[in-house]
């Protein structure tokens, strides 16, 4: 067989980096950028230009700002300007780089993928051996498409150091009561080893099932069809599915960890010799067994939901994550899950133990009637309130402060998690990460903080990017969003100056002969 000498050595050379790193080894997020338009609006603005009761936005969605997206941004130009910004700010040697999978819902042609466009970044390099493409399925691609990534990490077949991961969208709504939950961005996370944020082996669980709460055939506009009511009732069901059953892998995995040291403490021990005339120390029963019992006795017997799904208690699974990211098309949302975690914790708990206090009332209601019920959300809302404020609060500046990024939404909670000091002080803890995407594919999984984020913080500098950025009227954004809906709709030019484009971004600047996007960067 014939194979380019270069390729047989650096085959052989990650072949002996394996080899040295050995089968723990951990990879995750290495590194993270992150790109929203220059343009918002206020929430509270919006409230009172839309005619809505006050608070309906900011306190209702627990939204206090949009990205407005204009003509000149498309998904392409964002996932350019986020992943340029990964390379030279970040300081990335693009041969470096073997891998590169796009995560978007917002296609702009039906043939040629987003990562094609984004190689012009790495041929400048001389890197054409790049694998990876892109993935859609609403606000879920950009996970799956980290899943390829990590997966590719540990193949035989990788010969370069790093991936990129990249989730980049536009998300706008028609006139009416959706509009507020708009937005749009892009992230980049660069995936290797020695990372920040480290993906925990066998931990990650997925829920998929067929159903219409989002949908967008119409190619001539980007607004989507969406059944509000049932994508909430989806999110959560996918949530209370993950979250069990995530739960129970941890703890059966625990279980299995401590039955493989138990019989390796046993085989040092005399390598099974018989002890007070039986196998053992323990009357016959081996330590493992011991460890199973105890581990049944202090974390509740392992029960079976409505759905079929086996579910070990979940009465200790909040204390086993430091943080949780969450996919947040608002903050409101955000809270209603967390809700959910008190729910598992009350419903699931060890035999004998019963829910109290407030949510005695609703002891009848089977998990799925708990979904539908407006007294229990409010309840376990309000119970959540500690929860969410101490782990999942400060998570959230991207998506309180940009908008929906559809499939970098839970992205940007990881990016503001990065980004906040506390996570330098959580090494050794875990994030638990959940993801959801219209249609449905939701996954959970665990993150484990590895080290300090100091330098990615100093290099996203979120808070003050965010504070650079020009405020906008809201009739100012209706005729950006408008201006943007004709463009579409009619095929027309984009025709918005590069007032609001930022020096060294990438932009749309038009379109060749037979409608192929055309993408200048600004001088």
């Amino acid at each position: 067989s014939f194979s380019f000498p270069f390729t047989l050595r650096r085959s052989t050379n990650m072949k002996r980096r394996r080899d040295e790193e050995g089968a723990d080894e951990a990879y995750g997020i290495v590194d993270a950028d992150i790109y929203f338009p220059s343009l918002y609006v206020q929430q509270d603005e919006m409230e009172d230009h839309d005619g809505v009761s006050k608070g309906k936005y900011t306190l209702g969605l627990g939204q206090s700002q949009m990205a407005v997206c204009s003509d000149r941004e498309d998904a392409c130009s964002m996932a350019l300007n986020v992943v340029s910004r990964l390379l030279d700010k970040h300081g990335i040697d693009v041969q470096s780089v073997g891998r590169v999978e796009v995560g978007t819902e917002s296609i702009v042609d039906k043939s040629k993928s987003i990562k094609t466009v984004l190689m012009r970044l790495f041929k400048s390099g001389g890197n054409f051996e790049v694998e990876g493409l892109d993935t859609y399925n609403a606000c879920y691609g950009g996970t799956q498409a980290l899943f390829n990534a990590i997966d590719w990490m540990y193949s035989p077949f990788r010969r370069k150091e790093y991936a990129i991961v990249v989730t980049t969208d536009v998300a706008v709504y028609a006139h009416g009561p959706a509009r507020p939950t708009g937005g749009g961005g892009a992230v980049a996370l660069l995936i290797g080893r020695d990372p920040i944020l480290a993906m925990k082996p066998g931990m990650r669980v997925v829920y998929m099932d067929d159903t219409l709460d989002f949908f967008k055939p119409n190619g001539r506009s980007e607004y989507p069809y969406v059944d509000g009511p049932l994508s909430i009732s989806c999110y959560l069901r996918a949530f209370d599915y993950c979250y069990a059953r995530l739960a129970e892998l941890y703890y059966s995995r625990s279980i299995d960890d401590e039955r493989s040291q138990s019989s390796s403490t046993s085989h040092m021990n005399g390598k099974g010799a018989r002890q007070n005339g039986v196998s053992g120390s323990n009357g016959g029963v081996s330590p493992s067994e011991v460890n199973v019992e105890e581990e049944n006795n202090s974390k509740g017997e392992i029960r079976r939901l409505e759905n079929g799904t086996s579910l070990a208690s979940t009465d200790r699974f909040s204390s086993e994550w430091e943080y949780a990211t969450l996919h947040a098309p608002y903050c409101k949302l955000v809270r209603k899950a967390i809700g959910r975690v008190v729910w598992h914790e009350r419903e699931s708990v060890s035999a004998g133990k019963s829910r109290e206090g407030e949510l005695m009332p609703y002891s009848h209601l089977s998990p799925e009637q708990s979904l539908q019920d407006k007294g229990v959300e409010k309840v376990l809302a309000k119970m959540g309130e500690p929860l969410f404020d101490q782990k999942v609060a400060c998570t959230l500046t991207a998506a309180s402060r940009v908008g929906n990024m559809y499939t970098g939404s839970l992205y940007g909670c990881i990016i503001s998690l990065l980004c906040t000091t506390s996570i330098d002080e959580a090494v050794g803890k875990n994030v638990l990460a959940y993801s959801y995407g219209s249609g449905l594919a939701s996954a959970m999984f665990l993150l484990s903080v590895r080290r300090s984020a100091a330098n990615t913080r100093r290099l996203i500098d979120l808070d003050r990017r965010l504070d650079e950025r020009e405020k906008i009227t809201p009739a100012q954004a209706e005729y950006v969003l408008d201006v943007r809906e004709r463009m579409v709709k009619d095929d027309l030019m984009p025709s918005s100056d590069l007032k609001s484009i930022r020096k060294g971004d990438y932009y749309l600047a038009g379109y060749e002969k037979g409608g192929f996007r055309m993408y200048k960067q600004k001088q």
